[in-house]
């Protein structure tokens, strides 16, 4: 049995006879375990990005940020999915779920948006950083557990064939990736090429 099995298996129970009412706490577990790993994650790339004066470690705070936002859409959609049908919908709540989709691909779009014009501004007035490598460091851990997050999310959206699990689990991966363009900038920072900083935001 897998880790991520057992992790699932330790803290949400199947019960009989209730598969749909089994995949939407599974949906709404793994939303709320990304709202708690992002919010700590968001808050440490914050205090890095404004004790450097990065604009690629603040704008990776953003990015990780969106995925509070899209995690928390996340745990929306299930919620309102396991509704029960009434007379404005007579089918149930289960589009829900498409919207939450829907949503958490906007949410890509517009910060993807506000990136590059944050980038663009930075690499017309470039300014100097010069990171601690403990900071690297620590923005190098938050790949780690960003991969390990969407990794996790990946195994639960293939659990229970979950198109919006799958959406959040590449909004956790393209936040590591992001980190990994910061790491470079702050990296190439240290050895006076500021303006990478203003490429990697």
């Amino acid at each position: 049995m897998s880790l991520f099995e057992n992790i699932t298996n330790k803290f949400v129970k199947q019960e009989k006879g209730s598969s749909k009412n089994y995949r939407n706490r599974i949906g709404k577990f793994q939303g709320w375990i990304s709202v708690a790993i992002n919010s700590i994650l968001f808050l440490i790339k914050l205090i890095i990005g404004m004790l450097t004066g990065s604009v690629s470690v603040l704008a990776d705070a953003i990015h990780t940020f969106s995925d509070v936002l899209s995690s928390g859409v996340v745990i929306w959609g299930f919620h309102e999915s396991e509704k029960p049908a009434d007379k404005e919908h007579p089918y149930g709540h289960g589009r829900a779920e498409y919207i939450a989709t829907l949503i958490i691909a906007v949410l890509l779009c517009v910060v993807g948006i506000e990136f590059i014009e944050t980038a663009i501004n930075r690499i017309m007035n470039p300014d100097s950083i010069n990171p601690e490598w403990w900071m690297i460091g620590v923005i190098g851990g938050t790949i780690i557990i960003k991969e390990f997050t969407a990794r996790y999310a990946e195994f639960l959206s293939a659990k229970i064939a979950s198109g919006t699990l799958h959406a959040d689990a590449w909004h956790h991966r393209i936040d590591a990736l992001s980190s990994m363009m910061v790491i470079l900038a702050m990296i190439a920072g240290k050895y006076g090429y500021h303006h990478v900083d203003g490429w990697a935001g």
